[in-house]
């Protein structure tokens, strides 16, 4: 069966991955199909035919000629922007909310969600981490937004991510902030497939040559850099800190080419997988939907990525505004579409 997703019909109460994915049999496949070509949690790729040079040089220029913008705080509701990681988006969305504060080249660089406290966050690292192996991320946020802190709070306790003594303590430390709004998460930081239009970064030079190589449709993409971890304070603050999840690899299906990384300084960290070094000229894909982060193992260098996302079982029509589904929905697992070569044209896998 094809499936065609107009996003003017998706509520502005979601967004059209999610939308999609309650009104088809995605999260059935999300819950039961696995990869065939491989077991590995962390993929790693060569290309024959791409200028690491080249790229390197046309990243370094992309800096130059358009900036760079740090992470935007996804905490809380005042405005700054991390020094240590950040970047220039790939793509972005015409539609986007908040294109009036935010401009384009940044829209996939965070953006602040409000009743949440960055202290709460910065100060219990070990409770982030839980909530997020127990899958609960998401709903906080949505807690957050629509009933407050304090219910986050006890969201959190009832889910046995704290007991209850904390959650007393917690309540008691951190202000019930209430600035409650309606819930709109179309072409918001949320809506990973509104990022979808490409931005004059992406055909940068020989950046453009990278861009021919993809068969599916772009979403959220940037161009990232990890920068200015001075001592080793911060180096670890940066490590814990960095712990997060993005959307299961059947919606957005993530893949890395490292464009510079001093030997053994910086990798990816999978929960319950392992820690991965990054070397200059490798692809790299995992499953962002589980828990993982980047870390740096050495101060004083930075980490240049070049971060791609696709929509792995359903191709974006510009001319209607519309999502439909390939051959490959129910079918292939993303995992094995990278590695057949569905994805990315020439990739060659590292067994």
């Amino acid at each position: 069966m094809k499936y065609k997703f107009y996003v003017k019909d998706c509520p502005d109460e979601t967004v059209p991955h999610w939308w999609i994915k309650e009104e088809t049999n995605l999260q059935y496949y999300m819950d039961n199909m696995k990869p065939v070509n491989t077991d590995k949690k962390f993929l790693s790729f060569t290309h024959p035919n791409i200028d690491l040079s080249k790229v390197q040089q046309s990243c370094k220029s992309a800096f130059e000629k358009f900036g760079f913008f740090g992470f935007l705080n996804i905490y809380g509701k005042e405005m700054f922007r991390d020094p240590t990681y950040g970047g220039l988006s790939l793509v972005y969305n015409p539609n986007y909310k908040y294109k009036d504060q935010v401009e384009k080249n940044a829209q996939t660089l965070g953006y602040p969600r409000n009743n949440m406290d960055l202290n709460f966050i910065l100060e219990n690292l070990d409770i982030w981490k839980k909530t997020m192996v127990a899958g609960l991320d998401k709903d906080i946020w949505r807690k957050t937004t629509e009933t407050g802190t304090h219910s986050a709070f006890k969201f959190l306790f009832r889910n046995n991510v704290i007991d209850e003594e904390t959650y007393n303590n917690l309540c008691k430390k951190y202000p019930d902030q209430k600035q409650l709004k309606k819930k709109i998460l179309k072409n918001t930081y949320q809506d990973s497939w509104g990022f979808n239009t490409p931005t004059d970064v992406m055909n940068h030079e020989y950046l453009a040559e990278l861009t021919k190589l993809f068969k599916r449709s772009f979403i959220r993409s940037r161009l990232a850099k990890l920068q200015q971890l001075d001592n080793d304070e911060v180096r670890k603050n940066v490590n814990e800190y960095m712990w997060h999840r993005d959307d299961s690899i059947f919606m957005e299906a993530r893949i890395n080419l490292s464009v510079t990384s001093p030997e053994d300084a910086f990798g990816m960290e999978i929960e319950g997988d392992g820690r991965y070094y990054l070397q200059p000229g490798k692809w790299y894909s995992w499953d962002t939907g589980i828990t993982h982060r980047p870390f740096a193992d050495k101060t004083n260098l930075t980490r240049t990525n070049l971060v791609y996302a696709v929509s792995p079982w359903f191709d974006y029509i510009k001319e209607e505004q519309a999502w439909v589904s390939n051959e490959f929905f129910g079918e292939k697992h993303p995992v094995d579409m990278f590695i057949d070569g569905d994805v990315v044209e020439g990739l060659k896998f590292i067994d």
